[in-house]
């Protein structure tokens, strides 16, 4: 489980990581703040602290684990870029659909101030909320070698508090806090 947990976190701050630097290169403000990405994470964290109380498979026991540095390496460039797609994917569709959308028709170039910030705030909410769903999926995904849901279950603790962490922060998105932080509600 404690190999689970080192694949799992470092193939998805990897792709993160990496997301975001790609993000930034091209989008005309910053894809996500450093508070709302320090809340992702923490929650994210937390969702993974019921790892050791996970299922085990059988295969898993037969033998004991090997520490691998080269496999957990090999893991996060493998699976890191296959996160970072799905936030790219993101970004386009938000940036050049719903935002524009949302805020007049506009582009986030053509748009005034007050428009070009709620565009942001709305890119920052859509982003965050699909990094928290993706992040919890990841746990599941990567958890076990077998086919997820259907033929290896997580354990109650797993599945209870990823459901838990994909409620808060996607109901944070709606609170007076998630405007604090710079996330405007999604419709």
């Amino acid at each position: 489980n404690m190999m689970k947990y080192i694949k799992i976190t470092a193939s998805s701050n990897f792709g993160n990581m990496l997301s975001v630097l790609a993000a930034s290169a091209f989008l005309p403000f910053l894809p996500m703040l450093s508070v709302q990405l320090i809340l992702l994470n923490l929650v994210y964290d937390l969702s993974c602290t019921a790892i050791p109380w996970d299922n085990a498979e059988k295969e898993s026991l037969q033998k004991p684990a090997v520490w691998e540095s080269r496999s957990i390496v090999r893991f996060m460039f493998t699976f890191g870029p296959i996160s970072s797609v799905l936030d790219i994917a993101t970004y386009l569709l938000l940036y050049f659909v719903l935002c524009p959308a949302l805020t007049g028709g506009e582009v986030y170039a053509a748009a005034d101030a007050a428009a070009r910030a709620r565009f942001e705030a709305l890119f920052r909410a859509g982003w965050f909320v699909e990094s928290v769903f993706t992040q919890s999926l990841v746990i599941h995904l990567l958890r076990c070698e077998k086919a997820p849901f259907i033929r290896s279950r997580a354990s109650l603790p797993v599945c209870a508090a990823t459901a838990l962490g994909v409620a808060a922060l996607t109901a944070f998105v709606y609170t007076p806090a998630g405007a604090a932080v710079g996330l405007a509600p999604l419709p």
